[in-house]
């Protein structure tokens, strides 16, 4: 549900928003009118906020099922060499605390993930959370008999079966090399 208000004190009729709605549900039908979206388009919202960041004299506020969208006063800047090397040089995470992970923080966090950016917002990506330690080990066993028939098979030729065996022996010893003992999993779907 998309709630589109205008500060009527701080709008200026410049039209902007309608302009910059790659929707077009935007109207303003006269100079004088203030701008809203046309009856019975809200399903049709993108939900990209181009009407709440182009207008200048901030007189919109948006709210997307319930949350407010919050435009920056001042933009962070990050430079080209800091986002280099953060791309570069970005870490996995191999180690974890021994504890569960609250299942209401997940929900949380699952909630502003959904926020991505998707081709037209259409937010088509689907989640599963694992959060069962067990099932979480026994999907690992899953890619470990997964990597077995590859190499089985005479199909391991490809670069990443190279390193199979070695995940294969660790797993045999105990080691889970491949979700090295996290107790819970998100996989995406698309």
């Amino acid at each position: 549900m998309v709630k589109f208000a205008v500060d009527e004190k701080k709008c200026v009729h410049c039209g902007v928003c309608v302009k910059k709605c790659p929707a077009n549900i935007i109207i303003m039908p006269d100079k004088k009118d203030f701008p809203k979206i046309n009856h019975g388009s809200e399903k049709y919202c993108l939900k990209c906020g181009h009407c709440k960041a182009f207008c200048l004299q901030r007189a919109l506020e948006l709210k997307y099922d319930g949350a407010v969208i919050k435009e920056y006063e001042v933009l962070p800047v990050v430079s080209s060499s800091d986002i280099a090397s953060h791309m570069r040089f970005r870490r996995s995470i191999r180690h974890y605390k021994n504890e569960d992970v609250p299942k209401e923080k997940i929900e949380e966090i699952m909630d502003i993930v959904r926020y991505a950016p998707t081709g037209v917002n259409y937010q088509e990506v689907k989640w599963i959370i694992v959060h069962s330690r067990q099932e979480v080990k026994k999907l690992a066993g899953g890619v470990i008999d997964w990597m077995r028939e590859v190499l089985k098979s005479g199909h391991g030729a490809h670069a990443e079966a190279g390193f199979f065996p070695v995940v294969i022996n660790a797993w045999e010893n105990g080691i889970d090399g491949i979700f090295r003992g996290a107790p819970h999993v998100a996989i995406t779907c698309a």
